[in-house]
């Protein structure tokens, strides 16, 4: 299912990952947050929707916050 998820999603690739593996780690680091940072941008341009919105926002700050400290964007899953 993880596949078959990531496919339907080929233009966010990062993305993908997070929304993807669910019930896993997923870690970014060096250019991988800069990239999902970017993929979330996109979306945030894109969409009106208010939950996405919501969401990509979030993970732009957390890119912003982990470029800024040279650190990051770890994904837990539950």
């Amino acid at each position: 299912w993880r596949e078959k998820f990531s496919e339907s999603i080929p233009e966010y690739p990062n993305l993908s990952k997070v929304l993807g593996e669910y019930g896993t780690s997923v870690i970014f680091e060096g250019e991988k947050v800069l990239a999902l940072k970017k993929e979330c941008e996109r979306i945030v341009l894109m969409t009106h929707n208010v939950l996405a919105l919501s969401v990509v926002t979030r993970i732009v700050d957390m890119c912003e916050l982990a470029i800024e400290r040279n650190t990051s964007v770890i994904f837990m899953g539950d």
